[in-house]
């Protein structure tokens, strides 16, 4: 990756009208540099935007406002010129490989077609060319000759790869590439991906709701909440300072509690419903005494002390090296409705473990933890970097 910005979205919305004269903001004022070379992983919930933001910025939709410029020159997707020519640098690889490939062609002819659309090559070089992809994407010329129900899904998804590599793009949208691929191909296909970025250069937008896969594969990544992005980053940082709480919780395991600030005599301190009072140094300077706040503690964040945060062993889940215990906090300690409440404990530096009904006292790691205003939208941490629209 470098520092070189290959594609950036200024101010992009994609509106859909839905009937009654109302309109559906599926993506609202979106700033994105990706940069040369890098995966840029995309994540949100079903339904949050982010497959829109993936085929505006292919061109497949068209913006309803905002601008596009790639390589330093706006690119104006209203203008078929432009749309034709940008199509040549970026491709996509849709999420249902089946369904992304024309039934009724050979493979061979899929992945020739986009060389004739563009006038590249003679019959001869293109039928080489497709040999020589096949190759790329571990298939044999002989699947050339072959339709796309004969192939399996892991080898429709190499050809629906190959398909996009097929005229040189820079840019390659990967729209959920494995979700619908058996575990055990997936491995495969995101190797796959990754080899042909590093003999290629190229440049990946990776849109997934696979936490594990985006953050292996990816070198920063932005966080969509309703059609508009919450945060971007590297995923250590957006792991381990989200900028709000829907980052904190979408992006991994985060326990929430109520608190109360307290600030006297250079002193900041976490006041918890309980009594407990955790001193901090990572707080900006915007926090006020007696601001209600709400802490987000990861489960590894915990560790077990003679003073903190006293709690219940609800039960025990065994996970290889580490042991996850759910915990019960007195009532109003806890923000209400979250799926549970866990410390995660490393079996590598520990002899005891716990029992259900066991009671414990844990502390939070203070330079680890997470401090939120009570509306949950905004991180208090100095060191959060966020996202800014304007």
């Amino acid at each position: 990756m470098t520092d070189e910005v290959l594609v950036r979205a200024e101010h992009i919305c994609k509106y859909f009208k839905i009937g009654g004269g109302r309109m559906l903001h599926a993506v609202e004022d979106i700033n994105l540099d990706i940069h040369r070379g890098e995966t840029l992983g995309l994540v949100g919930e079903s339904g949050c935007g982010k497959s829109t933001l993936g085929r505006t910025l292919m061109g497949i939709y068209q913006p309803t406002k905002g601008k596009l410029v790639y390589d330093g020159r706006p690119v104006d997707l209203s203008n078929k010129k432009d749309r034709f020519a940008f199509a040549k640098k970026a491709q996509i690889v849709f999420q249902d490989p089946y369904a992304s490939l024309d039934p009724r062609m050979t493979v061979g002819s899929i992945i020739e077609e986009g060389m004739i659309i563009h006038n590249m090559y003679d019959a001869k070089r293109r039928q080489e060319r497709v040999a020589e992809l096949l190759a790329t994407v571990g298939l044999n010329r002989e699947h050339a000759n072959r339709f796309p129900h004969e192939f399996s899904g892991g080898q429709r998804q190499r050809v629906a790869i190959a398909r996009a590599l097929e005229i040189e793009p820079e840019l390659i949208v990967c729209e959920e590439p494995i979700s619908a691929l058996d575990v055990s191909i997936q491995a495969q296909v995101i190797n796959l991906l990754h080899d042909l970025q590093e003999r290629m250069g190229l440049t990946y937008l990776f849109i997934a709701h696979d936490l594990n896969i985006v953050k292996y594969i990816s070198d920063r990544i932005a966080v969509m909440n309703k059609g508009v992005i919450q945060q971007i980053g590297t995923p250590h940082h957006i792991y381990s300072r989200p900028a709000n709480v829907f980052v904190a919780t979408f992006i991994g395991h985060s326990n929430l509690f109520h608190a109360t600030l307290s600030k006297k005599d250079g002193r900041t301190e976490l006041c918890f419903p309980s009594g407990y009072r955790l001193p901090m140094t990572t707080l900006s300077d915007e926090c006020t005494d007696g601001q209600e706040v709400v802490v987000g503690i990861r489960p590894e964040e915990f560790s077990v002390s003679s003073e903190g945060l006293t709690c219940d062993v609800l039960n025990r889940t065994f996970l290889g090296r580490y042991s996850n215990y759910f915990l019960h906090f007195a009532d109003g300690m806890c923000v209400p409705d979250q799926p549970s409440i866990e410390f995660s404990q490393d079996l590598g530096h520990t002899q005891t473990l716990y029992q259900p009904g066991d009671h414990l006292t844990l502390r939070p790691n203070p330079d680890k933890i997470n401090v939120f205003t009570a509306d949950m939208e905004k991180s208090l941490l100095k060191d959060v970097i966020r996202y800014e629209q304007a």
